[in-house]
């Protein structure tokens, strides 16, 4: 993550990180001189919210989902208060934002005017000193609780404490990775097999290998909302790449026998643990395991993307295009991508596109033996990739109907 600046905030206590994140950035916003609404929700004003964890940190997550809609920031404070950032640049409307962002926070519980008591607007450039006022009060406040909160021995119990509770933060995004320093997180990788159907048979093609984020995040972090704000999710899902190759590298044996896909970042690819995993493996076996690249990576880091299929070519490992949405098939040509697999997913919830002529055309045109259609959870998609000479399937509908031949 970047760091903008620290002149200002280093006698800060180490601890601090929520609020030395939101003033670097709040000051680089300043010195660009660009617009910004910028909305101060204060949560510790509301008495019930106090003892309603669990109201609060509905509130929080409805925030957090306004922000993201909005293409804003949103920075909380180690008390749970939050700053939302909106550039203001281009005819964004400012009221519209500040009427969304009231709205996600409204509820008997919070007296009903929200906007009353809970938002406080101000601007960029103007209002920064008006800003910096409200931030330092949070300074002041992190200052005091880091006299209380220093003596927790290990980020194992920093992470079950309920002072965690919410979204993630710089802070314990940190302690997550300090954690996984001490365990062991193959522990919790999962499977889900693919299948082929050939001949009027199953069989197994292989299989697909993942971190079980919701069973690590049961386990050692219940309290945190690890999948906001999107932008730290995805460090912690980086960090979870980074300590999976190493774990691997050092122990490359413990890799499961025979064809494997292993979901990761493309920004992963190209970092020091990939090429310390790509070392350990021999090239024989590089040719049994494939990389699954997601779609989103694909779409906004589409150089990062094609340089790290590049890279797998040159290592000799297989590249899988995953979660295809099957609309998405008739505006971007997959085709033209060096993959060995295109995932498309084939749910109940996306499966009325899959009749659609354009769709199907789009399908037609690519390698059969390259599709796979995944989260196969309906007789339908089934039925449709049959009549497309599809082979490779994957979920549990699958899995299903290979438990009951295995009762048989």
């Amino acid at each position: 993550m970047r760091v903008w600046e620290v002149d200002d905030v280093k006698a800060m206590p180490g601890d601090m990180v929520r609020e030395q994140d939101f003033i670097m950035r709040l000051r680089h916003r300043h010195r660009q001189g660009v617009p910004y609404l910028v909305v101060n929700i204060t949560f510790a004003s509301i008495a019930a919210l106090h003892a309603d964890l669990e109201l609060k940190e509905r509130l929080q997550r409805q925030l957090a989902e306004a922000t993201k809609q909005q293409g804003a920031e949103l920075h909380f404070m180690s008390n749970g208060d939050g700053f939302v950032v909106a550039p203001l640049a281009g005819g964004r409307p400012r009221a519209e934002t500040i009427e969304r962002i009231t709205a996600a926070v409204t509820c008997p519980e919070t007296g009903g005017d929200a906007a009353a008591q809970l938002i406080h607007v101000y601007e960029l450039p103007g209002g920064y000193p008006q800003i910096r006022e409200r931030s330092n009060h949070y300074i002041e406040a992190a200052r005091a609780a880091s006299q209380i909160g220093s003596a927790n021995p290990s980020p194992e119990l920093a992470l079950q404490s309920d002072s965690v509770r919410g979204p993630l933060t710089v802070w314990t995004l940190n302690q997550i990775e300090k954690l996984f320093e001490e365990i062991d997180i193959r522990r919790y990788v999962r499977h889900q097999p693919i299948y082929r159907h050939a001949g009027g048979e199953w069989q197994v093609a292989g299989a697909e290998y993942f971190v079980a984020v919701d069973e690590l995040k049961r386990e050692r972090f219940p309290r945190l909302d690890i999948r906001t704000p999107e932008r730290l999710f995805m460090e912690l899902c980086s960090a979870l790449d980074h300590r999976l190759l190493n774990q691997f590298a050092d122990r490359p044996e413990s890799l499961a026998a025979g064809m494997i896909n292993l979901n990761i970042a493309v920004e992963s690819v190209l970092g020091a643990p990939f090429a310390k995993f790509t070392k350990a493996v021999p090239v024989e076996r590089r040719r049994q395991i494939g990389f699954e690249i997601n779609r989103g990576d694909l779409l906004l880091n589409l150089d990062t993307t094609l340089t790290a299929i590049d890279l797998l070519r040159q290592e000799k490992f297989q590249v899988t295009l995953d979660a295809l949405h099957p609309a998405l098939l008739t505006y971007l040509n997959v085709a033209k991508f060096d993959a060995d697999y295109y995932k498309i997913r084939v749910s109940k919830d996306v499966i009325a596109p899959l009749s659609d002529p354009g769709v199907l055309q789009a399908m037609q045109a690519l390698p059969r033996e390259k599709i796979i259609f995944y989260r196969c959870d309906n007789e339908a998609a089934l039925d449709i990739g049959r009549k497309l000479g599809v082979e490779l399937f994957q979920g549990w509908l699958i899995d299903d109907l290979m438990a009951e031949e295995e009762k048989k």
